[in-house]
């Protein structure tokens, strides 16, 4: 992995996973979910889970088209965002106690797999959605847990962030 991308992993590790959840971001361009338990629900929500799976598609999509696809290296860099995903999230759960929110691993752990994989190709494909929209949002202990916007239509061909329809990303 490259050295910028080893850094953010540092970076990721040091983040105060859901230290704020529940109090509101002041100046935030994301909505406020209402309480814990209507958070959770939102974050098991087809529409929001779809929404994730349609921008990773779409990422992985531009990937495919730019670089070698005889190249196991992605693949070889997926398995290891995915390995050190788990063990940033193994020890966020391993310290904070709540069981109640042990649900989230695998949200967390599809973050930051996504923005080691963003940030480690992020030349051939700047910027597109976790490391821009999502991981603010954790870096200040919440967690996004919805779209507030329209979905995204099956097959969507947006390059990021930019061309989301209207809407904002739901977090508690």
């Amino acid at each position: 992995m490259k050295e910028k991308t080893l850094d953010l992993i540092d970076e990721l590790a040091c983040i105060p996973w859901f230290s704020q959840i529940g109090e509101k971001v002041e100046g935030a361009l994301a909505t406020r979910c209402v309480s814990l338990s209507a958070s959770l629900k939102s974050a098991k929500s087809r529409k929001w889970n779809n929404f994730l799976n349609e921008i990773d598609n779409r990422f992985f999509a531009l990937l495919d088209e730019k670089l070698d696809r005889d190249s196991d290296s992605h693949l070889l860099i997926c398995r290891k965002a995915y390995e050190i995903a788990q063990n940033i999230a193994d020890d966020t759960f391993k310290n904070l106690g709540m069981s109640r929110i042990e649900e989230l691993r695998g949200h967390q752990t599809g973050l930051i797999q996504s923005c080691i994989i963003e940030r480690e190709y992020e030349e051939i494909i700047p910027s597109f959605y976790s490391i821009p929209v999502l991981l603010p949002i954790y870096v200040n202990g919440h967690f996004a847990c919805g779209w507030s916007g329209d979905k995204l239509p099956v097959g969507w061909a947006g390059n990021g962030h930019k061309d989301l329809p209207p809407g904002e990303v739901v977090y508690f």
